[in-house]
């Protein structure tokens, strides 16, 4: 059997969760062990229910897209935009999500390991736990947070004091 390289495994698994191939005929194909294949699939999470929705969202969101901007094209511009500000503040709230559960735990670790760790501490603990669960699987807590200027959103800025805070 032969021994693929990085690029041939990236082309067998678009084959699989886009082209909807059988592990079976990729098998055949690349001359690579079935059973090699299925190792990696479950090793990586291949996921071609995950990867199809995927792109058909991906496919509605551009017919949406061109509804609203093919009779003014600066307005794709304006949503193209307004998208990456948004990805961009989502990235710094879970890093800050992140951080404040690497900081939690680490203050309830050492609190438990001087013997102060009270009630109060653990049931803090979860909540914190239990409001970053929320925010990483999209149940975001029904406080909105906007961070605005003058000029609107400066994600640079805030991602700067949210370095400087956690730096600290």
């Amino acid at each position: 059997m032969a021994r693929l390289t990085p690029i041939e495994w990236r082309t067998i698994r678009k084959a699989y969760e886009v082209d909807l191939m059988s592990s079976t005929k990729l098998s055949k194909q690349y001359g690579v062990a079935e059973s090699t294949i299925c190792r990696r699939m479950h090793k990586e999470g291949w996921n071609r229910e995950k990867m199809q929705d995927a792109i058909e969202k991906r496919v509605s969101s551009i017919k949406v897209l061109a509804e609203i901007t093919q009779d003014n094209a600066s307005q794709t511009q304006v949503i193209c935009n307004e998208a990456d500000r948004r990805l961009r503040l989502e990235g710094i709230f879970m890093d800050s999500l992140e951080y404040n559960q690497a900081l939690a735990n680490s203050i309830i670790k050492r609190k438990k390991k001087d013997g102060t760790a009270e009630l109060n501490d653990v049931q803090a603990h979860s909540q914190i736990t239990n409001r970053n669960k929320d925010g990483v699987l999209g149940k975001m807590p029904s406080t909105v947070v906007n961070i605005q200027n003058n000029n609107g959103t400066d994600v640079d800025a805030v991602l700067e004091r949210l370095r400087n805070r956690h730096a600290s």
